[in-house]
């Protein structure tokens, strides 16, 4: 199916179906176009991770826009990464720290350049450093959490500090940022200044409800309704590849595990028709009960990642606005004034 025949065959079902309250008619549109795309063959049981895959390897034909620049670096000679900085900016001693998602099987890749420009202007001038941790099923666990350390280790030795650091991570990157803050805090370290979790893979053995009572709903990772396979989780040996021989309970594998004591303050977003959405939900309530400042939106009828589309869709356009928000929050509104 060609992405017009799915946009049609979307808004047409947009029309028909039920919308949970509080979606938007433009949204519901981008889940069933969604829907209809990750449906066809060659996207299900893990097509469409195995797509993204093949697409992350292409190579990068990115440049930085005006008034940013690029460095490319290569930290501990083995583990790539990039440095984007706001030329203008006089806050270039504030930085996010970009851990992508892409399921530890996608390499970093343009979409995520576009995001940390993106992150950097709404946060005011702060630099985004990212790395390209190594992935599955080449790399098993702990490969991706022992780059994700080492990557906070090139931080801390040029010169930027813990208090000015925000993790950002999307799905697996978003385990990666709590499975880094937990092993600082096991050492007795200081973490970041915050966290931002879209959509947070943090559950790989799949136990969370959501897995159950969206594996209808998730446009992107569920199934056809009545159908008894097509979900990402009918793919494990490609899809669970980075799990290896480790226990998929570990909490630096799978972070709901944490107990989440002392944690930094952190921004949760994910859709509600989201396998994922139990993950999310399960790591706001651990925050809470250990009295940390913490932020769960449930954007309903959204889909895994949503917030790529850009503005197109309300419910994206909030989400980043939210992202703004928190982060100009966490790094003090008086310095960007």
């Amino acid at each position: 199916m060609s992405f017009v025949g799915a946009f049609f065959a979307g808004v047409f079902l947009a029309i028909k179906c039920k919308k949970p309250q509080g979606m938007t008619n433009i949204g519901a549109i981008a889940t069933e176009t969604t829907r209809m795309l990750c449906r066809t063959p060659a996207m299900r049981d893990g097509g469409l991770v195995q797509y993204g895959r093949r697409e992350s390897f292409k190579p990068s034909k990115w440049k930085a826009p005006k008034g940013y620049s690029l460095k490319k670096l290569n930290v501990g000679g083995t583990l790539p990464a990039e440095l984007l900085v706001d030329s203008k900016s006089e806050h270039k001693n504030k930085v996010i720290y970009q851990l992508h998602g892409g399921a530890f099987l996608m390499k970093f890749n343009d979409c995520y350049r576009g995001v940390a420009v993106k992150l950097s202007k709404l946060s005011g001038g702060a630099s985004v450093f990212s790395i390209d941790y190594r992935i599955a099923p080449e790399h098993k666990h702990p490969a991706a959490l022992e780059d994700a350390i080492a990557g906070w280790e090139w931080l801390l030795e040029h010169g930027y500090k813990p208090e000015d650091i925000i993790l950002f991570g999307d799905s697996a990157g978003a385990n990666l940022s709590i499975a880094l803050t937990e092993k600082l805090l096991e050492q007795g370290r200081p973490t970041a200044n915050s966290i931002v979790c879209m959509s947070p893979w943090c559950d790989l053995a799949g136990e969370g409800e959501a897995f159950s009572y969206n594996i209808y709903n998730d446009p992107m990772f569920g199934r056809k309704k009545g159908a008894l396979t097509g979900s990402y989780i009918d793919n494990p040996e490609f899809i669970l590849s980075y799990v290896g021989d480790s226990d998929p309970h570990d909490k630096f594998l799978s972070p709901v595990h944490c107990d989440f004591k002392d944690f930094p303050p952190m921004l949760i977003q994910v859709g509600t028709y989201e396998v994922l959405e139990s993950d999310a939900i399960t790591i706001f309530e651990k925050m809470k009960r250990c009295g940390n400042s913490v932020i769960l939106t449930r954007y309903p009828g959204m889909f895994h990642m949503f917030q790529m589309i850009g503005d197109i869709i309300p419910e994206a356009k909030k989400s980043w606005a939210e992202i703004g928000g928190f982060l100009r929050r966490q790094y003090n509104d008086t310095l960007f004034q």
